[in-house]
């Protein structure tokens, strides 16, 4: 039976203030192509949008406009 990581001291992350991320989920893939640790894809290639592989922003986040693309 594994502890739930809520249930171990010093690895809970309710209401200690991090940031809320969304749910992730595995960006899309062209069609036909394998994932990376397929073993059709010997290579380990991505074949996904390289844009689609970075964290969403967490809730409450703002762009920073001093920065480039904020």
């Amino acid at each position: 039976t594994a502890m739930h990581r809520d249930d171990v001291p010093g690895l809970s992350t309710k209401g200690d203030g991090r940031w809320d991320y969304p749910a992730l989920s595995l960006p899309a893939l062209r069609e036909g192509e394998p994932r990376p640790g397929d073993e059709a894809n010997r290579a380990g290639l991505h074949f996904a949008d390289p844009r689609d592989l970075l964290l969403p922003a967490p809730a409450g986040a703002e762009a920073d406009k001093a920065l480039p693309g904020g």
